[in-house]
């Protein structure tokens, strides 16, 4: 005798290869987006699709499909670490929440800095020397005032390619 399943007893059954961040950077509270007019900037960038306003863009990296990867992330040129991603909004705002996603479970930083600019300096609002997190990192904070998001990658979780630094996404979000 044969036993019905359902379509939702299937679809529960069903465990994901690769689970994906569980936000949505084409939100409309995300005050990064290029849509919204901030801009991406990096201290370098490798040659091809990898550019900097990947950073931004509102789509996030899939690590399971290494086509749609290449399209939607930026990434340092192979020069030595440290490199950096920011994002500048189009001005001041009020920000409370910062959440970075990396490209490659395998290739995420296991030591950065999480900075922001004050006038004309940046100041360290989170640093980590031993992250162990290879998807995304979110930071909340007491609300502060900012144009401007960085994120210094220091060291590659990967020994095979050292100097390398790839980022899928930086979110910025205000207050709730």
């Amino acid at each position: 005798m044969t036993e019905e399943i359902s379509d939702e007893e299937r679809k529960a059954a069903l465990v994901p290869l690769y689970e994906g961040p569980k936000h949505d950077p084409m939100s409309d509270k995300n005050l990064a987006l290029a849509s919204k007019g901030a801009k991406a900037f990096a201290d370098s960038e490798m040659n091809g699709d990898c550019k900097a306003e990947k950073l931004n863009d509102g789509l996030l990296c899939d690590a399971s499909s290494g086509d749609v990867m290449s399209r939607t992330r930026w990434h340092s040129a192979l020069t030595p670490q440290p490199h950096w991603a920011e994002i500048r909004l189009p001005k001041v705002q009020k920000i409370a929440k910062v959440v970075v996603s990396f490209a490659d479970p395998g290739g995420y930083a296991t030591a950065y800095e999480l900075q922001v600019k004050k006038g004309d300096r940046y100041e360290t609002l989170r640093k980590d020397d031993q992250n162990g997190n290879n998807s995304v990192l979110t930071f909340t904070f007491d609300p502060l005032e900012t144009d401007a998001v960085r994120f210094i990658f220091k060291k590659n979780a990967a020994p095979q390619y050292p100097n390398a630094a790839q980022l899928g996404e930086i979110e910025i979000y205000g207050e709730n």
